[in-house]
């Protein structure tokens, strides 16, 4: 079995924070200076320029399988029940990470008359609050057994932050729990910043399953779970924003947020109700092979 070293998820993570950080005041930067085609032309030459830096400086790495024909491994791969269960929550993860962007904007314009500047503050504070606590995640996220906590623990409460933002008629019109303040939008914006840890593991769920199922611990498995990954954070990020304009435009932000909630502890639910049953599985199959082996005569 090839040995592959990777960069600790945690450090990946800062640097995404880091990235979602920086993307708003730079393209706005570049906005003012140069108009709207200039932060795509930016962006573009400078994804272009890493690509080119990566392909001189990244050395190629070694693949013993290199010849074989390996199309058939992602298919082998989504047949796992873990990994679709993991893929749905890489969606409804990426549906949460970007479903603000294009609706909490003007309903803060609108209900509060924030400034441009304080907007961007607000939408800062999440991508600051994900970056600190990134470390963190990442560790837990190296431990197997705090795996599926976390995510679980993430979803339930990143379906908490969504009924903050708004905030939900539930709590407001309903329930007369929580005002129709800006604080409480601030304060869900923190405790969803806390949730996104919840996407952290699933990279190391998905490795975690395709090993149990036989895959070797090389680049091709690697690259394999990656895309898998990336394809998936894809389709949620196309579904967040869309999906969440129309509710916004039918029933406003408070709803629109609400209904993420609850998609959010749905899936929750399906979660645990697998991860119980892979867990009673698991022990059975311990325990089979525990008594096959003490049914065996000792020989010495």
């Amino acid at each position: 079995m090839s040995h592959v070293t990777y960069m600790p998820q945690g450090i990946l993570e800062i640097f995404t924070g880091v990235g979602m950080m920086a993307g708003p005041p730079i393209g706005g930067l570049l906005y003012k200076i140069g108009g709207f085609r200039l932060p795509f032309l930016s962006m573009g030459g400078l994804m272009l320029s890493c690509g080119v830096i990566v392909w001189i400086l990244v050395p190629r790495q070694a693949d013993e399988r290199e010849g074989e024909q390996k199309s058939g491994q992602l298919w082998k791969l989504l047949k796992i029940p873990t990994v679709i269960v993991t893929c749905g929550i890489v969606v409804v993860m990426a549906a949460a990470m970007s479903y603000l962007d294009p609706i909490l904007q003007p309903f803060l314009e609108n209900q509060f008359s924030l400034s441009p500047t304080t907007i961007g503050l607000i939408f800062l504070l999440r991508s600051g609050v994900y970056t600190l606590l990134a470390p963190l995640w990442g560790w837990l996220a190296d431990k197997k057994g705090a795996s599926r906590i976390m995510t679980s623990g993430g979803m339930v409460t990143f379906a908490v932050s969504c009924v903050l933002i708004g905030p939900s008629p539930l709590l407001t019109e309903y329930g007369h729990v929580l005002p129709k303040s800006l604080w409480v939008i601030i304060v869900g914006q923190v405790v969803m910043a806390v949730a996104f840890g919840a996407y952290v593991p699933v990279y190391n769920e998905l490795l975690w399953a395709a090993r149990d199922a036989g895959f070797e611990e090389n680049v091709a498995t690697y690259g394999v779970v990656s895309g898998l990954v990336y394809s998936f954070f894809a389709v949620g990020e196309f579904v967040g924003p869309t999906v969440s304009s129309a509710l916004a435009q039918q029933f406003g932000l408070p709803w629109a947020s609400t209904a993420f909630g609850g998609l959010a502890l749905f899936y929750t639910t399906v979660m645990v109700v697998f991860y119980v049953y892979d867990s009673c599985k698991k022990s059975k199959r311990t325990s089979i092979r525990q008594s096959s082996g003490e049914e065996k005569p000792l020989l010495g």
